[in-house]
């Protein structure tokens, strides 16, 4: 993502978007500000409690810039190489809070920043912006890799009075968390078990806090039930085979993709699939897609089209 920006930023764009949940904002400023300063580019935050931050300059504050009408004043007088970082700005573009001023004043802007050297970039969880289809380049923070993970793990794991291993499947069960989030696990792990923490422990915090993520979003989780499956010899073996391959990034061998159980009901493919997780170690999520007829009538929204 940060390679592309800098090519938005050498292109002249005035105006982009970047996509990022909320408990990730943090850790992308504090990356922006010291990816920025290697091409000499200070960072200035907007949020309209505390309005203009000079990120770069131990958080100075500007004052009476919570107005984005004022903020955007700020940035046509300033003449420095500058990245200014607008958080939650959406909601007064667009929608029943949107001021047409507003709006006005971020058109005029985009066409005065593509001959200064200041950027504005636009921070949301997602973006609803039709009017400027064309005018804002949006890229994706998205969630931290595997790597990232791992460094991130062994900075907070360091601080800890007992400090436990970085497995595998640690790093795994932290895999689509922010790292406020695992930060947040780790520190709660630490509280619950005290002198106790173990990498199994941690995991299984971890775990816990990423099933109640899902559950806030809507996902309908049932307990896996640890039963064996009788036979199948063949499919075991592959199991076991391919379970090796599972975050082995060092030996660029391919990554296990599926496997397809056909059966007549009742004959055990959902229990098959639970003890195949199991086994290697991932969630299993099922997706019922019953009958195509079942969709006729409905809208494109809803079937996907």
């Amino acid at each position: 993502m940060f390679k592309s920006l800098e090519q938005f930023v050498k292109a002249s764009i005035p105006l982009m978007g970047i996509t990022c949940v909320p408990s990730a904002v943090s850790s992308l400023v504090l990356k922006l500000v010291g990816y920025s300063a290697q091409y000499g580019y200070e960072v200035c935050f907007w949020s309209y409690d505390k309005g203009i931050i000079n990120c770069s300059k131990k958080d100075q504050t500007l004052r009476n810039t919570n107005d984005p009408i004022n903020a955007l004043e700020q940035i046509e007088e300033n003449p420095s190489k500058t990245l200014y970082l607008f958080h939650n700005c959406q909601q007064f573009l667009s929608g029943n809070k949107a001021d047409p001023l507003l709006v006005a004043k971020f058109f005029s802007l985009a066409q005065i920043l593509k001959t200064s050297p200041q950027k504005v970039i636009l921070i949301e969880e997602s973006f609803e912006l039709p009017q400027f289809e064309g005018l804002i380049h949006i890229l994706d923070y998205g969630l931290p890799s595997a790597t990232e993970i791992k460094v991130f793990l062994e900075k907070i794991i360091s601080k800890l009075p007992v400090k436990p291993c970085i497995s595998e499947e640690l790093i795994k069960s932290c895999q689509g968390l922010t790292l406020a989030e695992i930060s947040d696990g780790i520190r709660l792990a630490t509280i619950r078990h005290e002198n106790k923490l173990d990498a199994a422990t941690l995991t299984t915090e971890i775990h816990g806090l990423k099933l109640a993520k899902l559950k806030r979003l809507g996902v309908e989780l049932a307990p896996t039930d640890n039963v064996q499956v009788g036979g199948l010899k063949t499919l075991k073996s592959w199991v076991k085979r391919r379970k090796k391959l599972l975050g082995n990034t060092t030996s660029n061998l391919p990554q296990p993709k599926g496997i397809m159980l056909v059966g007549v009901p009742g004959c055990g493919k959902s229990l098959i699939a639970k003890n195949i997780g199991t086994q290697m170690g991932v969630p299993v999520v099922q997706l019922n897609v019953r009958s195509p007829s079942n969709f006729k009538g409905l809208p494109d929204y809803f079937t996907g089209n």
